[in-house]
């Protein structure tokens, strides 16, 4: 079942999927208490129900799961919203694993165990790369919105705004 805690201090939330209700618990209270709305969820199908009606900045997944790996929910995560910063946690690390989470699109691996102040420093740096992309991607698509309705206006776009960009 999927646990949630709100912040109203927050609108983005952190998914976290691990089997151990302990490590769900401890990660959901410390970042509730850093202002973050958390779905801690045990399983693939969780994590797809609160991928699919909640808007989530930042997941902790677990490598290894009972019935699917981290790599496939990573795989999931990134096909709902390629924005979404994932970072795997492991008990188990190995170099293929570790290789294979960044092939996969992970931003970052932490080896259980961890300290908690590492971990806190990781999803922040996780959820500014993630407020990034956001705003990069809104500035892209106002741009386009803009464009559209010049040249719906038969006006033309100044060359300037063709070859503008937005750094990401």
């Amino acid at each position: 079942m999927m646990e949630a805690e709100e912040c109203p201090a927050s609108r983005l939330g952190l998914l976290v999927v691990d089997d151990e209700p302990l490590i769900r618990d401890v990660l959901r209270d410390l970042f509730v208490g850093d202002g973050y709305i958390v779905y801690a969820v045990a399983d693939m199908a969780e994590a797809e129900e609160a991928l699919a009606k909640k808007r989530i900045a930042v997941a902790l997944v677990d490598l290894k799961l009972p019935e699917t790996s981290g790599i496939d929910i990573l795989d999931r995560i990134k096909r709902h919203d390629p924005a979404i910063s994932v970072i795997l946690m492991t008990g188990y690390p190995t170099i293929e694993s570790v290789i294979e989470a960044l092939q996969h699109g992970a931003c970052n691996y932490i080896i259980k165990p961890f300290r908690l102040h590492d971990l806190r420093e990781m999803v922040g740096r996780a959820r500014n790369a993630f407020d990034q992309r956001s705003r990069s991607e809104f500035y892209r698509r106002r741009v386009d919105q803009l464009e559209r309705f010049l040249r719906q206006r038969g006006l033309t776009v100044p060359a300037s705004a063709d070859s503008a960009s937005v750094a990401p």
